[in-house]
């Protein structure tokens, strides 16, 4: 490699076009020089000064340039491939169409740089800063970006897919209409992000931050988001079908609209959660926290909500025909108009639970708590009450024919203008022929 520049100051000079293959620019000063569609490839510029450079079209591939500056620089256009970039300054710089792939980039600094449409594919950017730069329409696919900081930045239609992301920074980054597929984004913190309309579909996303983010229409089909914080997020119309978040923190999270159908949130929080209209069917969510969740009209159909808090959810007009809500707690829960068909409500709290106009037909309700229960035109035929408490209930109007009230507690309840054709009271209390 040649030596003859280097350590050598060649500020302001107009080398454009000339072919520096190959050639030693250790630090070398090129501040504010002309180097546009120069062949510089295989070249040593550790440490070389390129501050406002001018390397527009210029091809740097496989370059050395260790802890080099290249703030506020024309590289439009650059060729960066296999460049070996540790510790280079970048900031300010224009990199729209750059070809980083398959750089050992470790540790630079691209802040406010534009990025635009530029390739880092298969490249590693591991504790990169790139704060606020702007990444549209980029590919960042198979690339390692671990610990790196996105912060503020735009990275809007660019291609994140199979990429490395662990604990990496996207705080108040844009993401909108991202294609982040099966990337491993583990312990990241996506705080204040904007991810609406994202295809996050088989990505690894445990115990990432997305605190107040917006993940509206996203696609986060069979994503891993176990012990995720999505507290105050918007996921709603998001697609989470398959999707883990078990143990996942969605405390007043949005999820109107939202699939869910299939998802895993055993011991999930969702306390205040809005979920109207939210499609869960064989759902699990044993264990998870719904106190004063919203659920009014969504599809449970088959799932499982085990040992679940629903204390004062509102559940009106929800589809839970075939659930499975074993010692559930539902204490003050609004069922209003709900269809909780052949469902298993064994041992479930439902005392004080506004029941009025639901569908228990063919339910299983033994050994529950219903008192105080309005159930005001139910129909509860064929349903299993046995050794339910159902003291102070209100039946009145309700259809009980053939349902089972066998050593069932029914004192002080109304069951005036009921049904209770073929219904079978053997050993029940307090209840009056």
């Amino acid at each position: 490699m040649e030596n003859i520049f280097d350590e050598k100051d060649l500020s302001g000079l107009d080398l454009s076009g000339l072919n520096f293959h190959g050639i030693n620019l250790r630090k070398t000063n090129l501040k504010n020089t002309n180097l546009s569609g120069c062949t510089l490839a295989e070249s040593n510029l550790d440490q070389a000064n390129l501050d406002q450079t001018n390397l527009s079209d210029a091809d740097l591939e496989n370059i050395s340039c260790l802890e080099g500056v290249m703030t506020n620089a024309n590289m439009e256009s650059v060729n960066l491939q296999g460049a070996k970039l540790l510790g280079t300054d970048f900031s300010k710089s224009n990199l729209e169409g750059a070809n980083f792939r398959k750089s050992k980039s470790m540790e630079t600094k691209l802040v406010n740089c534009n990025l635009n449409e530029t390739d880092f594919s298969n490249s590693d950017f591991s504790r990169a800063n790139l704060q606020d730069a702007i990444i549209t329409n980029s590919d960042l696919s198979r690339a390692r970006f671990n610990s790196a900081d996105f912060e503020r930045t735009n990275l809007t239609d660019s291609r994140l897919s199979m990429g490395v992301f662990f604990e990496a920074n996207f705080k108040s980054a844009n993401l909108n209409r991202a294609l982040i597929k099966g990337a491993k984004l583990a312990g990241g913190n996506f705080t204040d992000a904007h991810l609406p309309r994202a295809d996050i579909t088989g990505a690894d996303l445990t115990d990432a931050k997305f605190h107040n983010a917006d993940l509206s229409r996203s696609k986060l089909n069979g994503a891993i988001l176990r012990r995720t914080d999505l507290k105050d997020s918007d996921l709603s119309e998001a697609d989470l079908n398959i999707a883990d978040l078990t143990g996942a923190n969605l405390v007043g999270t949005k999820l109107a609209g939202a699939n869910l159908d299939r998802i895993k949130l055993n011991q999930a929080k969702l306390n205040g959660a809005q979920l109207s209209g939210a499609r869960m069917t064989k759902a699990k969510l044993t264990e998870v926290d719904l106190t004063h969740a919203d659920l009014s009209g969504a599809n449970l159909t088959g799932a499982e909500l085990n040992a679940a808090i629903l204390e004062g959810a509102d559940l009106s007009r929800a589809n839970l025909t075939e659930a499975i809500l074993t010692d559930a707690n539902l204490k003050n829960a609004f069922l209003v108009g709900a269809n909780i068909q052949k469902a298993d409500l064994q041992g479930v709290n439902l005392e004080g639970a506004d029941m009025a106009g639901v569908k228990l037909k063919n339910a299983n309700l033994q050994n529950a708590n219903l008192k105080q229960v309005d159930l005001r035109r139910a129909d509860l035929e064929h349903a299993d009450f046995s050794k339910a408490n159902l003291s102070s209930a209100n039946f009145t109007g309700a259809k009980m024919s053939d349902g089972l009230f066998i050593d069932a507690d029914l004192t002080g309840s109304n069951m005036d203008s009921a049904d209770i054709t073929d219904a079978q009271f053997k050993g029940a209390i307090g209840f009056k022929a």
